[in-house]
């Protein structure tokens, strides 16, 4: 594989894993106990609002070299400002973080149940820093050590429940229509369209950088 080819699976490992969040494992959970017997709706609404959509907020960001404040300005300056800070304000303290933490410690909790909770939010916040101390390395960071990791989680949960969960599939009596329309407006829950607004610049940047100094500034590159 070439070096550019390379740098493009890493960026496209760490867009998933920057999308893959806390609430990404735990909605589906909830859907799918919800509306297991029309799954495969659920699942489409699901995929629409949390793969589809984001990546089209992507997309919208490179055309404009994913300068946020451009890409909001004829909405105007205040109204940016105002939209920029909740979208920081919803995907930091107040929303993602927040969720990323208290998901982490459940799991945490379930192996270790004597362990204080403030002491593991003040280390995984701690790690937290130290791993986006130095932006640069994100995107290589996310892309060649998280994502591995987050795909080898999520496909040991899956076949261990699909070898060790005997239990029959149970209609809950919901409608393909209502499965579909209800795992579209959770997937908004996770808030991955508004980070892509935030995250692109990362990405785009990244990728900007693996290219030749010639290139930086061709559009159709990205």
């Amino acid at each position: 594989m070439s070096s550019k080819n390379s740098k493009a699976v890493i960026a496209g490992f760490a867009i998933f894993s920057m999308i893959f969040g806390s609430g990404n494992i735990v909605f589906p959970l909830i859907l799918g106990k919800n509306h297991s017997h029309c799954w495969y709706w659920a699942a489409f609404g699901w995929i629409a609002t949390t793969a589809i959509i984001p990546m089209v907020g992507y997309y919208g960001s490179m055309l404009y070299n994913a300068d946020t404040k451009k890409y909001l300005s004829p909405i105007g300056k205040h109204a940016t400002f105002m939209l920029m800070l909740l979208i920081m304000l919803l995907i930091g303290p107040f929303g993602v973080i927040a969720r990323g933490v208290n998901v982490s410690f459940g799991g945490v909790h379930v192996v270790s149940p004597y362990m204080s909770e403030y002491l593991f939010n003040f280390v995984f916040c701690l790690v937290t820093l130290l791993l986006a101390w130095h932006p640069g390395k994100i995107v290589q960071l996310m892309g060649t050590v998280f994502t591995p990791l987050k795909f080898g989680g999520a496909f040991s949960v899956i076949i261990g429940s699909l070898l060790l969960c005997k239990t029959d599939v149970i209609n809950t009596g919901t409608e393909s229509l209502t499965a579909f329309s209800e795992s579209f407006k959770t997937g908004y829950q996770t808030l991955d369209l508004l980070a892509s607004f935030i995250m692109a610049s990362t990405i785009y940047k990244y990728a900007r950088n693996s290219l030749p100094e010639s290139q930086r500034d061709e559009k159709k590159q990205f």
